[in-house]
């Protein structure tokens, strides 16, 4: 299905490209090879996890780190899985482009991509 409503929308009068998705929280690598094989390419869009003021206070390291454990040894827990990409998204978004993790498919032109975002 993917596959044909894209084909078809790609060639439509007027459309010159098609988004796919930002980044999952909890999707594994193997998504993006998927993406890649259709022919998608990767783009830098910086996305963030913003959380009630009221609770951020609890959702430091050490929260993560908690969340990242149970994780660890319930790795077939959806529920744990999106805590943990939230969590983690909430905290890179509080970093500088310069001191955040970058995916992997982006992570070989890391260099040339911050020198685009003049910082």
């Amino acid at each position: 299905i993917f596959y044909s409503v894209t084909h078809e929308a790609i060639h439509r009068t007027g459309i010159s490209g098609v988004f796919f998705c930002l980044q999952s929280l909890d999707a594994p690598a193997s998504m993006d090879q998927f993406k890649f094989r259709m022919g998608l390419t990767a783009r830098v869009v910086r996305q963030r996890v913003v959380f009630h003021p009221w609770l951020v206070p609890f959702l430091g390291k050490p929260v993560y780190s908690v969340v990242r454990g149970l994780l660890d040894r319930q790795p077939d827990r959806p529920a744990l899985a999106k805590m943990e990409g939230m969590l983690r998204f909430y905290q890179q978004g509080n970093c500088l482009p310069l001191e955040q993790d970058w995916p992997a498919c982006l992570s070989d032109r890391r260099g040339e991509l911050l020198e685009g975002l003049n910082i």
